[in-house]
C-alpha cells in the first residue's frame, strides 16, 4: 500500500511552484529594464493611436470619411480631408465621437457639424484655412 506522504512528494516534485528556479518564465515583468514590456513604458493614446494608422495604412481620406458619418455631414468631406490634414486625427475623432454621444442623448439642440465644430475650436484645434499656399489640391 503507498503512504499518502509519497504521493503528496511525487506530487510535489512534478508541480511548478511559485520560487522554483527549474522553470523560466516568459511573461512581462513590471520590473524588468525592457521598457515596451513593463507597466511603465505603456504608449499613450495618441501614440498607440498614430501606429495603428500607419500599420494598417490609414490615409487621412478614411478618417475624414469616419468623420462625416459620424456627424451626419457628408456634403463637407472635403473641408474634413483638410481638417485631418491640418490636426491630429485622434484629437479629431474623440471629439466627434463625443458630440456624436451628446446627440443620441439628447443635449445637443443642434446640427452635429456645428456643435463639432465650436468644440475643436474651444481646444484649439486648427479650423481655419483660408490663404494656405497649396490649400486647393487635395
Amino acid at each position: 500500500m503507498v503512504k499518502l506522504s509519497e504521493i503528496l512528494k511525487e506530487m510535489k516534485s512534478n508541480s511548478n511552484t511559485v520560487n522554483s528556479n527549474k522553470y523560466k518564465s516568459n511573461s512581462n515583468t513590471v520590473n524588468s529594464n525592457n521598457s515596451s514590456n513593463t507597466v511603465s513604458g505603456k504608449k499613450s493614446f495618441k501614440e498607440e493611436f498614430d501606429s495603428l494608422l500607419e500599420k494598417y495604412s490609414i490615409k487621412p481620406d478614411g478618417i475624414a470619411i469616419l468623420l462625416t458619418e459620424l456627424l451626419d455631414d457628408a456634403k463637407s468631406i472635403d473641408y474634413y480631408k483638410i481638417l485631418v490634414r491640418e490636426n491630429p486625427p485622434a484629437e479629431l475623432l474623440k471629439w466627434a465621437h463625443y458630440t456624436k454621444e451628446l446627440y443620441e442623448e439628447g443635449k445637443i439642440y443642434r446640427t452635429k457639424a456645428i456643435y463639432f465644430m465650436s468644440l475643436i475650436k474651444k481646444v484649439g484645434l486648427r479650423t481655419k484655412f483660408k490663404g494656405q499656399k497649396g490649400g486647393g489640391n487635395l
